[in-house]
């Protein structure tokens, strides 16, 4: 069993309140800046598994980007977007799906980052969306460019084609036919639950309590692109919540972090530090412990992502600082993609990409 834990010292002032006003979960990023750069742990350093996806980009639901790098495990710069005069995005409760900025993107040579945030807010509940693209090396502002007025319940997405070119979407990049999973069981049953995450052709499927009663705590795989899709069942689940359950980059491997069960609809689910690595076949391939992260709840300790080098990414909203989990292997350099909500959760959206600069 492992002890991993990680502590950051706090921020300056003015991003600390801007922490404390964040968010953390759904994911994406930055590069080096000019201020004050509050600095995480003092982690030992990791053999990375791709170098080209060292760092590690987040960008808060409040407009915050955060650059990690994963090798030395640790915080190395961080912008608050929302600031400035005039400030790039604006700030305010209401916007853009509860957040100001959102589905940030490295350009395929990994020197730029490109990101959609929120430049007017209107009566009527719309918004006026732009495109904003930031140079990495020293982060500066390369261009802006309008998307005109959208709403909470049609978010976009910025995706990358096959031959290179970003674009905006409406709809998770090569997302699958179906965002929901059902199939009959050998006994007749029902098998069914909403995609959850999806990387290179599998979908993580979570499915809905009541469909059968050993079922309200499976968590399954899907190999989407199939001709016949079949639910590959992970063994063997300690009792968890799909704020707990992670996709590995590449789709080969999940994670599965055990939970307390709520004693009333009010609970929230809490972390008992146990996690489980599964691969794709739903077998358990190894256990760990993680004490720092016992008792905490997805909205105090929001989990970032999973990155190519192995780590398990945790933010703590309140302290502005990065807890990592190794999970003992490496993972493929291959984007985990999330299914899209029309209601998104400001304690906890985070989203994030990895550069190699």
């Amino acid at each position: 069993m492992t002890d991993q834990r990680e502590r950051g010292v706090r921020p300056p002032a003015h991003v600390a309140r801007a922490a404390a006003a964040a968010g953390a979960l759904l994911a994406m990023m930055l590069a080096a800046c000019s201020g004050p750069s509050p600095a995480v742990g003092n982690g030992e350093r990791g053999q990375s598994a791709d170098l080209a996806a060292r760092y590690l980009y987040v960008v808060d639901c409040i407009g915050r980007v955060d650059k990690i790098d994963t090798l030395q495990q640790k915080l190395v710069a961080s912008h608050v977007l929302t600031e400035g005069a005039p400030p790039l995005i604006r700030k305010d409760d209401t916007v853009f799906n509860g957040c100001t900025a959102q589905a940030p993107l490295i350009n395929a040579n990994g020197t730029e980052i490109s990101m959609i945030g929120t430049k007017a807010v209107h009566t009527d509940g719309a918004y006026d969306l732009q495109l904003l693209t930031f140079s990495l090396a020293q982060w500066t502002l390369v261009d802006a460019k309008p998307l005109g007025r959208s709403w909470a319940w049609a978010p976009l997405r910025l995706v990358r084609d096959g031959d290179g070119t970003m674009r905006v979407m409406a709809r998770m990049a090569r997302a699958p036919s179906v965002q929901f999973y059902r199939a009959q069981s050998a006994d007749g049953g029902t098998t069914s639950g909403p995609i959850q995450q999806y990387s290179a052709g599998v979908a993580l499927v979570s499915p809905l309590p009541g469909s059968r009663p050993e079922d309200a705590l499976t968590v399954g795989l899907v190999n989407v692109d199939a001709s016949a899709p079949a639910l590959v069942p992970v063994a063997k689940v300690p009792y968890t919540a799909p704020d707990y359950v992670h996709l590995a980059p590449g789709g080969a491997f999940v994670v599965v972090e055990e939970a307390t069960a709520p004693t009333s609809r009010a609970d929230a689910p809490l972390r008992t530090g146990l996690l489980r690595l599964y691969d794709a076949t739903g077998a358990m391939l190894s256990e760990l412990h993680d004490h720092a992260l016992r008792g905490s709840a997805s909205f105090e300790m929001s989990f970032v992502a999973i990155t190519p080098n192995g780590l398990a990414v945790y933010a703590d909203r309140d302290r502005h600082a990065y807890h990592f989990v190794r999970l003992g292997r490496t993972f493929a350099n291959v984007p985990v993609e999330k299914a899209f909500s029309s209601v998104a959760d400001r304690a906890r959206l985070r989203d994030y990409a990895f550069a190699p600069h």
